[in-house]
C-alpha cells in the first residue's frame, strides 16, 4: 500500500462518524474510497490526523448521500437471513446496476456496457441481491501477445465489477464466481478465459481470486489516478467524455479542476481464470510480465 497509514488510524477515524446509514456505508467501502483520494495529496506529506479526518468526512458525506438514492427493490427484508446454498444468478438491468456500481464499488463509476448478473435469493418475482458481478467485452488489445496468446475477442471477457453487499454471508464473492463459471458454460460456451484487474494500492490482496483458483498473469504499470473537482474519475470516463485520459492533453481543457495523484503507485495486478484447460496450460507456462497501458490514451 503506497499510502502510509496504520489500520488502527483508519479504524479510529471511522469510529468518529457514528451517525451512518444502517445499510450501504461500511468500513471496507469507506476505507477504499479514503485511500483512493489520499493519493491526491503530496507524496512527502504523511497522512496526519487532520488530513485523514478531512478526507474521511468528505467520503462519509458522499457515501451517505448516494446511499439515500439507492433503489429499494434489491434490498432484503429487514431481519432476513440467507444462505449461499439458495443463491442463484439473475440478470440485472443496466439501470439498476448503475446506482449499485456508483455506490458499492470502490471506483464509484458504473459500467453500463456488458452483462450484469446478481446473486439472488428468493423465488418470487422480487429477488433480494447478495452481490453483483459485471462482465465487459475484451477491449484491452495491449494485453494480446505479452499476456494472452492469440485469441478472438469473443473468447475473453473482463470481470470489470465485483461487489458483495454488506448484508451478504461470508464467502459470497467466491461463491458468486463459482456460479458465474457455471452460467458461462451453459449460456456463453465460447468464452475461454476471464480477466480482471486488482489494485494493490488500495489494500486489496487478491485473496478472493486466489481462493477461486485465479492465477497471476502479469502486472500493468499504474501511472496515476485522476481527480475531477477533487473526486476520482476513471480513465474510461474521461475517454468517453474527451477522447483521451492523457493528463497533459486534458489540463488545458479542464484547468485546475483536473488533478493527478502525487504518490507513487504499485502496478495493477492482472488475474485470469480459465474455462478452457488447454488455453490455461498454455498461458500458465508463460512467465508473468509487466505491460504498459496505451500511451495514446493515458499519456507517456
Amino acid at each position: 500500500m503506497t499510502v502510509e497509514i496504520a489500520e488502527s488510524d483508519l479504524a479510529r477515524a471511522w469510529q468518529g462518524f457514528p451517525q451512518l446509514p444502517a445499510r450501504g456505508v461500511t468500513f471496507p467501502l469507506w476505507k477504499a474510497h479514503v485511500l483512493l483520494h489520499l493519493h491526491r495529496h503530496d507524496e512527502g506529506q504523511r497522512v496526519c490526523p487532520d488530513l485523514l479526518a478531512e478526507e474521511g468526512h468528505r467520503t462519509v458525506t458522499r457515501l451517505a448521500a448516494s446511499a439515500q438514492g439507492l433503489p429499494g427493490d434489491f434490498l432484503p427484508a429487514p431481519g432476513g437471513a440467507f444462505t449461499l446454498a439458495e443463491g442463484h444468478l439473475v440478470q440485472v438491468a443496466p439501470e439498476l446496476a448503475a446506482p449499485l456500481h456508483r455506490h458499492f464499488h470502490y471506483l464509484g463509476s458504473p459500467r453500463a456496457d456488458g452483462l450484469h448478473l446478481g446473486l439472488a435469493c428468493g423465488q418470487s418475482t422480487r429477488h433480494a441481491l447478495l452481490g453483483l458481478v459485471t462482465l465487459s467485452t475484451f477491449d484491452l488489445e495491449h494485453l494480446a501477445g505479452p499476456i494472452l496468446p492469440p485469441v478472438r475477442a469473443c473468447e475473453v471477457l473482463v470481470l470489470s465489477r465485483l461487489v458483495a453487499f454488506p448484508w451478504s454471508p461470508r464467502n459470497t464473492a467466491s461463491f458468486m464466481l463459482a456460479r458465474l463459471r457455471e452460467y458461462l458454460r451453459q449460456c456463453r460456451p465460447a468464452v475461454r478465459v476471464l480477466l480482471t484487474y486488482l489494485d494493490p494500492n488500495l489494500g486489496f490482496t487478491g485473496a478472493t481470486y486466489r481462493a477461486d483458483n485465479w492465477v497471476l498473469l502479469g502486472r500493468e504499470c499504474k501511472k496515476r489516478y485522476l481527480y475531477l473537482d477533487r473526486e476520482y474519475v476513471t480513465d474510461r470516463d474521461l475517454i468517453r467524455r474527451h477522447g483521451t485520459a492523457d493528463f497533459a492533453k486534458l489540463r488545458p481543457l479542464l484547468g485546475s479542476r483536473l488533478e493527478q495523484s502525487r504518490r507513487p503507485l504499485e502496478p495493477l495486478v492482472l488475474y485470469g481464470r480459465f474455462l478452457d484447460r488447454h488455453l490455461g496450460k498454455e498461458i500458465m507456462a508463460r512467465t508473468p510480465r509487466e505491460v504498459q497501458p496505451p500511451c495514446e490514451l493515458v499519456g507517456g
